[in-house]
Protein backbone atom coordinates (compact mmCIF):
# COMPACT_ATOMS: atom_id res chain seq x y z
CA UNK A 1 0.00 0.00 0.00
CA UNK A 2 3.16 2.41 0.52
CA UNK A 3 4.84 1.96 -2.53
CA UNK A 4 1.13 2.38 -4.24
CA UNK A 5 0.30 5.64 -2.41
CA UNK A 6 3.78 6.87 -3.47
CA UNK A 7 3.00 6.25 -6.96
CA UNK A 8 -0.19 8.11 -6.68
CA UNK A 9 1.37 11.09 -4.98
CA UNK A 10 4.12 11.14 -7.54
CA UNK A 11 1.34 11.36 -10.37
CA UNK A 12 -0.18 13.98 -8.77
CA UNK A 13 3.44 15.72 -8.97
CA UNK A 14 4.04 15.79 -5.08
CA UNK A 15 7.29 15.38 -3.80
CA UNK A 16 7.63 12.44 -1.62
CA UNK A 17 9.54 10.87 1.54
CA UNK A 18 8.87 7.08 1.72
CA UNK A 19 9.99 5.30 4.76
CA UNK A 20 10.26 1.52 5.62
CA UNK A 21 12.48 -1.25 7.07
CA UNK A 22 14.71 -2.09 4.18
CA UNK A 23 18.24 -0.73 3.36
CA UNK A 24 18.57 1.70 0.99
CA UNK A 25 19.65 -0.83 -1.76
CA UNK A 26 16.59 -2.64 -1.41
CA UNK A 27 14.07 -3.17 -4.16
CA UNK A 28 11.33 -1.13 -2.33
CA UNK A 29 13.92 1.52 -1.87
CA UNK A 30 14.68 1.46 -5.69
CA UNK A 31 11.31 1.50 -6.78
CA UNK A 32 10.57 4.53 -5.00
CA UNK A 33 13.78 6.49 -6.50
CA UNK A 34 12.26 5.06 -9.93
CA UNK A 35 9.60 7.49 -9.14
CA UNK A 36 11.64 10.06 -7.80
CA UNK A 37 10.72 9.84 -4.47
CA UNK A 38 12.91 10.00 -1.52
CA UNK A 39 13.48 6.88 0.27
CA UNK A 40 14.45 6.54 4.31
CA UNK A 41 15.28 2.99 5.73
CA UNK A 42 13.54 3.52 9.09
CA UNK A 43 15.60 0.97 10.74
CA UNK A 44 18.97 3.03 10.46
CA UNK A 45 18.01 6.99 9.49
CA UNK A 46 15.64 9.11 11.59
CA UNK A 47 12.62 10.83 9.51
CA UNK A 48 12.79 14.66 10.21
CA UNK A 49 10.64 17.54 9.18
CA UNK A 50 7.03 18.24 9.49
CA UNK A 51 4.94 17.00 6.48
CA UNK A 52 1.07 18.31 4.86
CA UNK A 53 0.62 14.45 4.28
CA UNK A 54 1.44 11.62 5.75
CA UNK A 55 0.14 8.15 5.09
CA UNK A 56 0.58 5.20 7.38
CA UNK A 57 -0.14 1.63 5.87
CA UNK A 58 1.79 -0.61 7.93
CA UNK A 59 -1.19 -1.66 10.66
CA UNK A 60 1.38 -0.77 13.37
CA UNK A 61 0.22 0.90 16.11
CA UNK A 62 4.08 1.82 16.84
CA UNK A 63 4.05 3.62 13.76
CA UNK A 64 1.08 5.38 14.44
CA UNK A 65 2.00 7.59 16.72
CA UNK A 66 5.82 8.37 14.91
CA UNK A 67 3.64 9.28 12.20
CA UNK A 68 1.86 11.75 14.06
CA UNK A 69 4.85 13.16 14.87
CA UNK A 70 5.16 14.40 11.80
CA UNK A 71 2.01 16.10 10.73
CA UNK A 72 2.64 20.04 9.81
CA UNK A 73 -0.03 22.37 11.35
CA UNK A 74 -2.80 21.51 8.69
CA UNK A 75 -1.65 19.03 7.66
CA UNK A 76 -3.61 15.46 7.19
CA UNK A 77 -2.82 11.88 8.14
CA UNK A 78 -4.00 9.10 6.69
CA UNK A 79 -4.60 5.98 8.09
CA UNK A 80 -4.69 2.58 5.81
CA UNK A 81 -3.37 -0.21 8.01
CA UNK A 82 -5.84 -2.40 10.12
CA UNK A 83 -4.67 -2.39 13.51
CA UNK A 84 -4.47 -5.08 16.24
CA UNK A 85 -6.46 -4.56 19.69
CA UNK A 86 -3.88 -4.07 22.68
CA UNK A 87 -1.01 -2.45 23.45
CA UNK A 88 -0.15 1.42 24.36
CA UNK A 89 1.09 4.33 22.85
CA UNK A 90 3.21 6.61 25.31
CA UNK A 91 2.34 10.04 25.45
CA UNK A 92 -0.75 9.91 23.54
CA UNK A 93 -2.77 13.04 25.25
CA UNK A 94 0.17 15.32 24.58
CA UNK A 95 -0.10 14.12 20.37
CA UNK A 96 -3.57 14.60 20.51
CA UNK A 97 -3.52 18.03 22.23
CA UNK A 98 -1.03 19.02 19.18
CA UNK A 99 -3.58 17.15 16.81
CA UNK A 100 -6.02 19.57 18.04
CA UNK A 101 -3.82 22.88 18.65
CA UNK A 102 -2.36 22.76 15.45
CA UNK A 103 -5.56 21.97 12.92
CA UNK A 104 -4.39 18.61 12.10
CA UNK A 105 -7.18 15.57 10.57
CA UNK A 106 -6.48 12.17 11.22
CA UNK A 107 -9.14 9.95 8.64
CA UNK A 108 -9.03 6.33 8.20
CA UNK A 109 -9.44 5.31 4.51
CA UNK A 110 -11.18 2.07 2.81
CA UNK A 111 -12.06 2.84 -1.01
CA UNK A 112 -13.75 -0.37 -2.38
CA UNK A 113 -16.20 1.45 -5.04
CA UNK A 114 -16.31 0.64 -8.51
CA UNK A 115 -14.97 4.40 -9.06
CA UNK A 116 -12.03 4.38 -7.15
CA UNK A 117 -11.51 0.57 -9.18
CA UNK A 118 -11.31 2.13 -11.94
CA UNK A 119 -9.11 5.43 -10.45
CA UNK A 120 -6.49 2.55 -9.49
CA UNK A 121 -6.68 1.49 -12.85
CA UNK A 122 -6.46 4.47 -14.37
CA UNK A 123 -3.13 5.44 -12.22
CA UNK A 124 -1.50 2.28 -12.95
CA UNK A 125 -1.77 2.42 -16.68
CA UNK A 126 -0.16 5.96 -15.97
CA UNK A 127 2.45 4.81 -13.98
CA UNK A 128 3.06 2.07 -16.44
CA UNK A 129 3.68 4.70 -19.63
CA UNK A 130 4.97 7.15 -16.83
CA UNK A 131 7.74 5.63 -14.64
CA UNK A 132 8.85 3.16 -17.41
CA UNK A 133 6.35 -0.07 -16.55
CA UNK A 134 6.95 0.57 -12.65
CA UNK A 135 3.35 -1.60 -11.83
CA UNK A 136 5.27 -5.02 -13.36
CA UNK A 137 8.25 -4.57 -11.10
CA UNK A 138 5.87 -4.88 -7.84
CA UNK A 139 5.20 -8.68 -8.76
CA UNK A 140 8.12 -10.13 -7.55
CA UNK A 141 7.40 -13.54 -7.49
CA UNK A 142 5.45 -15.97 -9.55
CA UNK A 143 4.05 -19.85 -8.77
CA UNK A 144 1.67 -22.50 -10.29
CA UNK A 145 -0.23 -24.77 -8.62
CA UNK A 146 2.83 -27.37 -9.02
CA UNK A 147 5.28 -25.02 -6.59
CA UNK A 148 2.51 -23.44 -5.03
CA UNK A 149 4.53 -23.24 -1.61
CA UNK A 150 6.63 -20.77 -3.37
CA UNK A 151 4.00 -18.46 -3.63
CA UNK A 152 3.57 -18.59 0.61
CA UNK A 153 7.63 -18.25 0.81
CA UNK A 154 8.19 -14.61 2.06
CA UNK A 155 11.54 -12.90 2.15
CA UNK A 156 12.55 -9.20 2.36
CA UNK A 157 12.34 -8.39 -1.17
CA UNK A 158 8.81 -9.49 -2.02
CA UNK A 159 6.10 -7.41 -2.94
CA UNK A 160 3.64 -9.29 -4.50
CA UNK A 161 2.97 -12.84 -5.46
CA UNK A 162 1.38 -14.01 -8.40
CA UNK A 163 -0.31 -17.66 -8.26
CA UNK A 164 -0.61 -18.45 -12.28
CA UNK A 165 -3.26 -21.34 -12.69
CA UNK A 166 -3.29 -22.17 -16.49
CA UNK A 167 -6.48 -24.63 -17.98
CA UNK A 168 -4.34 -28.65 -18.32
Amino acid sequence: MGLLATMVLRLMGLSTVTTATRPPDSLKARLVKELGGTYVDSMTEQISGEFDIVIEATGSPQVISEGLRHIAPNGVYVLLGVYPGGGSLSGLGELMTNVVLNNKVIIGSVNAGIRHFEMALEHLRRAKDEFNNWPAKLITKRANLSNYQEAYTWTHDDIKTVLEITPS
